[in-house]
C-alpha cells in the first residue's frame, strides 16, 4: 500500500473531520514513506522493513490504533535516518555479539521515543482521548527479552539488519 493509499486506509472509518488532519500531517512529514500491509508470525503489529517503509499487520482494524502505530514506526524510520548506526547497533548489533544488556537499554530508549512521539502525535491530532486511555500500548517497552529471542532467531535463520528481522516475521 503506498502514501496516496493512507486515505483508503483510513477513509470509511474516521470522519472527513477527524481524517483531513492526518491526511495533513503524514503529507507534510513522511509522504516518501510506503505502508505496506501483512500478516505477521509473531505477536507485533508493525515495523520497518526499509528506510522508507512500514509494515502494519493486518490484524489492525482500529483508526486510532493504524494512527499511534504508523506515527510510532515514522519515529523509528526518523530514528534510523538521524543515526543509521546507532539505532542498527541498539536494535540489531547489539543481539549479533549477544549483549543482552546493552540491547535492553537500547531498544527500552528507542521504543520509549517512539511511544512519546506517537502519543503526541495522537493528541496534536486531537486525538487526547486515544493517548490518555491507551498508555498500556507503551507495555512494549518493557518486552525487550521477547524481542531479543525474535531477533536472535532471525539472525540465526540469516537476517542480515533489523529490516530482515522484520521480514523475517512476516508470513
Amino acid at each position: 500500500m503506498s502514501i496516496s493509499s493512507i486515505e483508503k486506509l483510513l477513509k470509511n472509518k474516521l470522519s472527513d473531520q477527524e481524517l483531513m488532519p492526518v491526511i495533513e500531517w503524514w503529507d507534510n512529514d513522511h509522504a516518501n514513506v510506503n505502508i505496506h500491509h501483512f500478516t505477521f508470525k509473531i505477536p507485533a503489529y508493525g515495523g520497518i522493513i526499509a528506510p522508507d517503509a512500514i509494515a502494519l499487520n493486518t490484524i489492525v482494524k482500529d483508526p486510532m490504533l493504524i494512527i499511534f502505530l504508523l506515527a510510532h514506526e515514522a519515529k523509528h524510520l526518523d530514528q534510523y535516518a538521524q543515526d543509521p548506526q546507532d539505532f542498527m547497533d541498539g536494535y540489531f548489533g547489539t543481539v549479533e555479539r549477544d549483549e543482552l544488556k546493552p540491547f535492553l537499554e537500547a531498544y527500552r530508549r528507542i521504543e520509549s521515543e517512539a511511544n512519546d512521539y506517537a502519543f503526541k502525535t495522537m493528541s496534536d491530532l486531537g486525538f487526547e482521548d486515544f493517548a490518555n486511555d491507551y498508555q498500556s500500548l507503551r507495555g512494549n517497552e518493557g518486552a525487550g527479552n521477547s524481542i531479543y529471542r525474535v531477533i536472535r532467531q532471525s539472525i540465526n535463520a540469516g537476517a542480515k539488519d533489523l529490516f530482515e528481522v522484520i521480514k523475517h516475521s512476516i508470513m
